[in-house]
């Protein structure tokens, strides 16, 4: 057996004995978690039926972290060094590090931000569950205090005054070390790109869409005063996934053709997705977008504005939207979330207008107006920075 043979085996056999410790923190093999469903309730954390507003559901993950045998090695490895910084190191050295580093010529900066990009790539669910498993089994400092979760679109308190009962194993907060990373990557980065890259790193998924329909309900978690009161579901066909390969698809037998494009019966049907969005998505008061001088740096795109400036969406648009989890709640089996635009990634969405994709406020390139191809190339260039660690 020659040496690269032998050094294969030595990393297989342990990263199989890594999984075996690992699957020790398995929630449950059967596929239930064991938490109390009265003390879920006390925190707004337990998923009502009665209260329910368009949340997708995912059966739990039943291993923490989410490793399988069958995942790509890159992946399993990143999730085995990934939950082992959590467990180890605090949050305040790894965001202080992260504050301080000076450019992504720091191979850990740019390392970090490569595990980050390709596990959410490869599965945006698993990655997002693995994320708020690591809040809920934080190691307790206060006996009185609760972890941070995905809030209810920033509108609900973050904590309690409740405790419950839960593996106390990590140290740090996966979700807050993504945002100080796409803080510094703002901060460093030249204006041309900076926004391209936040979008690329921070969103779940990157997808060009065509809206079939939109459907709306109470919005639940708007501000008290807030005048729009509803929640908007978007079902949607993927006609390309940029980022995001694996989602939650509508099992729907219906095939949207567009007139005038391609017989119906040549038609491959797209897969189909639920995305949402409420009307304050074009509120500008997001503090990434603002200058030093709190002056805001964007515009409104009139492709999704309503009559009040609100953000809307109409039927048979198409775009490229950025998609991120909100609103986690949780069952004994599932977890729930809204599938919701990110505003702060390029703004929530781009409009594809006769076949070229409108950035009115150049966050890909100094072009008002791309062809989707030219875009795409853009697109990749930066993916290629990020997984190379080139930039």
């Amino acid at each position: 057996m020659n040496v690269f043979k032998k050094l294969t085996m030595i990393t297989i056999l342990l990263v199989l004995s890594l999984i075996s410790s690992t699957a020790l923190y398995s929630q449950n093999e059967s596929g239930t978690r064991n938490i109390d469903k009265k003390v879920m309730q006390g925190v707004s954390m337990w998923y009502d039926t009665t209260k329910a507003m368009f949340q997708i559901k995912y059966p739990i993950i039943n291993n923490i972290p989410p490793i399988t045998t069958g995942m790509p090695f890159n992946i399993l490895l990143s999730y085995i060094y990934l939950d082992s910084l959590m467990r180890s190191v605090k949050d305040s050295a790894t965001n202080e590090w992260i504050k301080t580093s000076a450019s992504m010529a720091n191979d850990t900066l740019a390392g970090a931000a490569k595990i980050l990009y390709e596990l959410k790539d490869y599965n945006p669910i698993i990655y997002t569950q693995y994320s708020d498993e690591i809040t809920r089994h934080q190691k307790r400092i206060s006996s009185s205090s609760i972890p941070k979760f995905r809030l209810k679109n920033g509108y609900k308190s973050d904590t309690a005054s409740i405790s419950y009962p839960r593996y106390e194993r990590y140290i740090n907060h996966l979700g807050s070390m993504e945002e100080i990373l796409a803080e510094k990557i703002r901060s460093i980065f030249p204006d041309s790109s900076r926004n391209a890259m936040v979008a690329m790193l921070y969103s779940d998924y990157i997808l060009k869409v065509h809206i079939v329909n939109i459907d709306s309900t109470i919005n639940l978690y708007r501000p008290p005063g807030y005048d729009s009161s509803y929640r908007y579901r978007v079902t949607a066909e993927v006609l390309d996934t940029l980022k995001g390969k694996v989602f939650q698809t509508i099992p729907d037998d219906t095939i949207f053709g567009r007139k005038g494009e391609i017989p119906l019966t040549s038609i491959v049907p797209y897969p189909k997705i639920y995305f949402e969005y409420v009307g304050r998505n074009y509120t500008p008061r997001i503090a990434s977008y603002k200058d030093q001088n709190n002056s805001i740096l964007i515009t409104e795109d009139s492709a999704f504005t309503d009559s009040i400036n609100n953000f809307k969406m109409s039927s048979g648009q198409d775009a490229i939207i950025f998609l991120k989890h909100h609103n986690y709640l949780m069952d004994y089996s599932n977890d729930y979330y809204n599938l919701d635009l990110c505003i702060s990634c390029s703004y929530n969405a781009l409009p594809i207008i006769g076949g070229n994709i409108r950035d009115v406020n150049n966050f890909w390139s100094s072009n008002t107006l791309l062809n989707y191809n030219s875009w795409k190339l853009i697109f990749n260039s930066l993916k290629n920075k990020i997984i190379t660690m080139t930039y």
